[in-house]
C-alpha cells in the first residue's frame, strides 16, 4: 500500500509540473508556404497568456485574455508592454480584436522588436512581466509569467520560424 501512496504521489507531481510548464510552442505544415507555421504560448494566468505567432510572411505578438469581445473595443488604443528580468522594456503599440470565440487579444506586428523580445524570452533566467493598458481611460493590467522552458520553447519557436 505505501508503495502505491509513493507511485501516486509521483505521477501527481509529473503531471503537475507539466502542467505549470510556462511556456508551449505547437507547429504544423503551413500548405501555402511549404514551411511551417508556430505557436509559442506563455501562460500567465488561467485568463491570460502571451503568444507568439509565425507563418512564411508575417510574425506578431498577442495578450490573449479569455473574455467576450465587447462593441467597441475595436476603437481603443493598446500599450503592450514586457520586460524579460533587469532589461529594457518593449513598449509596444498594439490593436484589439477577436482572436477565437473564447480569447480576445491584443496584438501587435513589430518584427524587429519582437524578434529582440522573442531572443530575451529565449535567454530569461527569473520572470517576465507584462503589462497592457487602455490608451484612452488609462486602464491598467499586469501580470507575469514564469520563465520555465522559456528557452526550449522559444528556440522551437524560432527554428520553426526560420528566425535562429
Amino acid at each position: 500500500m505505501p508503495k502505491l501512496s509513493v507511485i501516486s504521489a509521483v505521477v501527481a507531481l509529473t503531471f503537475s509540473s507539466l502542467a505549470s510548464a510556462g511556456w508551449m510552442t505547437t507547429t504544423q505544415d503551413d500548405i501555402f508556404s511549404g514551411g511551417q507555421k508556430a505557436m509559442l504560448i506563455g501562460e500567465v494566468d488561467p485568463f491570460h497568456a502571451l503568444v507568439f505567432d509565425c507563418d512564411s510572411e508575417r510574425l506578431a505578438l498577442s495578450l490573449i485574455e479569455k473574455s467576450k469581445w465587447q462593441e467597441g473595443m475595436e476603437l481603443a488604443s493598446y500599450r503592450l508592454l514586457v520586460k524579460v528580468d533587469q532589461g529594457a522594456i518593449y513598449d509596444f503599440a498594439a490593436k484589439g480584436s477577436q482572436r477565437n470565440e473564447q480569447y480576445v487579444q491584443s496584438s501587435t506586428a513589430d518584427r524587429d522588436k519582437i524578434l529582440g523580445l522573442l531572443k530575451e524570452i529565449r535567454d530569461a533566467q527569473a520572470q517576465i512581466q507584462i503589462g497592457l493598458q487602455i490608451t484612452e481611460t488609462g486602464s491598467k493590467w499586469s501580470g507575469t509569467s514564469s520563465v520555465a522552458g522559456s528557452t526550449r520553447e522559444a528556440d522551437r519557436f524560432l527554428q520553426a520560424c526560420n528566425l535562429k
